[in-house]
């Protein structure tokens, strides 16, 4: 067997979104990292787009920065009951959908978020950046 280097490991690691988003499986709750190191609106959107195969999944994020439908009031009020919103925190880029109650605020502090998150996070999807070598 041989070892592989770290480029080789990265290569073997990558993917497309929609193949990563195949790790959703109905029920799951998906939790995000905090601010930039959340994952990408196209990594959230190829979550949605599976809404037709999945039932009671969640979503929870934290600052919102990446524009994504998962923010869409009019898009998320139709998968009602399939993959639901569930932000820890909130910014101005989410008020429409608190305004039209569409997402379900799961209250935590910076210091009880990582145990909530560790008690109840099935899929945790973060961004990372390609290596500089």
């Amino acid at each position: 067997m041989r070892n592989m280097n770290w480029q080789d490991e990265y290569r073997k690691k990558l993917t497309t979104y929609e193949e990563a988003a195949k790790v959703v499986k109905t029920g799951d709750m998906v939790g995000t990292a905090l601010g930039t190191g959340s994952c990408s609106g196209d990594m959230l959107d190829a979550i949605l787009n599976r809404h037709e195969e999945l039932e009671n999944v969640r979503i929870s994020d934290s600052i919102q920065v990446y524009p994504s439908k998962l923010y869409d009031p009019e898009f998320m009020a139709k998968l009602e009951g399939r993959i639901t919103h569930t932000p820890i925190f909130g910014i101005v880029t989410i008020r429409k959908m608190y305004q039209a109650q569409i997402s379900d605020f799961w209250p935590a502090m910076t210091v009880d978020a990582g145990d909530k998150y560790g008690e109840r996070v099935n899929v945790f999807a973060l961004m990372v950046s390609k290596p500089n070598k």
